[in-house]
């Protein structure tokens, strides 16, 4: 995930002011917040079970560094206590019958498919106004993000008590970004991400001999693929639906029922087990399937770049960069040659 436009204050017009000056307060009180880890390792008075945790990341961090080739420079090097459970809240939007999601555009970042907000009643006021102008909305909480390299991204309370594979994950995430990112092509940027966290967790757990933590691992990415897939087949279904000339009445019918067989499928792929909540809301509506869609539509083809590379991990951001230097049209190709047919 990364912090639309908190590096853009001034850099805009006067409608968007309000947007960009609670993302830059809420980024300088993270900033305010950081402590540096090598300063609380070294305090004994501190928590020894928070300590343990910030040496694991360290760990962490250095395997990224040495093994993935990935930028660890400052990145996690410092911990703040937020005092809530999450860093920001993400906004998502489609309009009613439309699988595309709505896009905001930053001087730095470029044009992405959701917008972060610190302010919670900002973001109200921000959904309610979507919603009342025909749009589907979903709205997720966000543990994480990064800077692009703007700020040494600290670790945060929010996913320090994480189990080891999934805060891996997550620094392994972020610290993606910071090596390969595309403007304005939000699909590329975390489809990417998503594939270095899963390859780089799955060998960090066997660097390990962690063969018990890695079956788990891969029981957990194999539900996630297989949500994924549902979201596809969904968005499919439903892209189908809103090309039709059903009048709107009949189709808003037939789009309630596609989404309450995704909920049900969805049921069925967790078993007996409790569904996550952010899970079930993502199946609710256009704006939910969309964000599916950008942190996985292209997992898989970029799984397959780094097999076909051997492990290669420099190789293959550099494959990645040329491909993100292709026009969209091009670099959608690249990363999925069967949407040819779907963009006749």
């Amino acid at each position: 995930m990364l912090l639309g436009g908190c590096l853009a204050l001034g850099l805009t017009g006067c409608a968007e002011l309000a947007y960009y000056r609670q993302s830059a307060l809420g980024q300088m009180d993270i900033v305010s917040r950081r402590q540096a880890i090598d300063d609380l390792l070294a305090d004994d008075s501190r928590n020894t079970e928070l300590r343990a945790r910030l040496t694991r990341v360290g760990e962490i961090r250095g395997f990224a560094r040495r093994v993935l080739a990935l930028p660890a420079a400052g990145s996690f090097t410092y911990y703040a206590d937020l005092g809530r459970d999450y860093a920001l809240m993400a906004l998502y939007a489609a309009p009613e019958f439309s699988v595309e999601l709505k896009t905001w555009c930053y001087p730095v970042a470029g044009c992405v498919a959701y917008r972060g907000y610190f302010d919670r009643a900002m973001l109200a006021r921000e959904a309610g106004r979507l919603r009342a102008a025909g749009y589907d909305v979903f709205v997720a909480p966000v543990p994480a993000y990064s800077t692009l390299g703007w700020f040494d991204d600290p670790l945060l309370n929010t996913v320090i008590d994480w189990p080891d594979a999934q805060l891996a994950g997550l620094i392994f995430h972020e610290l993606a970004h910071a090596r390969v990112y595309v403007p304005g092509d939000t699909a590329f940027n975390e489809s990417f991400a998503t594939a270095v966290e899963q390859a780089g967790v799955e060998l960090w757990l066997a660097h390990r001999g962690d063969d018990a933590g890695l079956a788990v691992y891969r029981r957990a990415r194999q539900r996630q693929a297989g949500l994924a897939q549902l979201a596809q087949r969904s968005r499919a279904r439903l892209q189908r639906l809103y090309a039709s000339d059903l009048p709107p009445a009949a189709m808003r019918a037939a789009k309630r029922r596609i989404l309450e067989d995704s909920r049900h499928a969805l049921q069925a792929l967790w078993g007996g087990q409790r569904v996550p909540e952010t899970d079930r809301q993502a199946l609710t509506n256009n704006a939910g399937l969309g964000s599916l869609a950008v942190y996985h539509g292209y997992v898989e083809a970029f799984r397959a770049m780094l097999e076909r590379l051997h492990g290669d991990w420099p190789a293959f951001y550099a494959q990645a960069e040329r491909i993100g230097a292709l026009a969209a049209p091009e670099r959608l190709l690249a990363l999925d040659p069967g949407a040819a047919a779907r963009l006749e």
